[in-house]
């Protein structure tokens, strides 16, 4: 499913990029790719952290501070690239919103696999 995931989101990514520099022109595209990339970076970083972290790390509390820890510093550099970048942030919310949907696929899809094993 992370496979499949990274394949809408590389789909996504290029439609939109091509999208916003059709329409609103190469500053547009940039933000959404930058937006883009740093979902992608995220979206990385919480499959790598759940991945190793279910075998790896004994405490779940932990495992469950370290991904607060990576959304809070996610959210925080959104929120920085935004207060800097305000007239353009529609291309780069929309960079970040087509990874997160990618990520939630994901998530729920790990999600089911995790229920599975446990009721088996």
């Amino acid at each position: 499913m992370f496979k499949q995931s990274l394949v809408f989101m590389g789909l996504g990514y290029l439609i939109g990029l091509i999208g916003f520099y059709l329409s609103e022109g190469g500053v547009a595209a940039i933000w959404f790719s930058l937006g883009a990339a740093i979902s992608a970076f995220n979206f990385v970083l919480g499959v790598y952290l759940v991945r190793t972290g279910f075998d790896r790390i004994s405490s779940k509390p932990m495992l469950l501070g370290l991904i607060f820890l990576k959304s809070l510093a996610f959210l925080a550099l959104v929120g920085a690239v935004l207060v800097v970048a305000k007239p353009q942030f529609l291309a780069f919310t929309l960079g970040i919103g087509l990874v997160i949907f990618g990520l939630t696929l994901w998530a729920l899809n790990e999600g089911r696999k995790i229920i599975t094993r446990k009721l088996s």
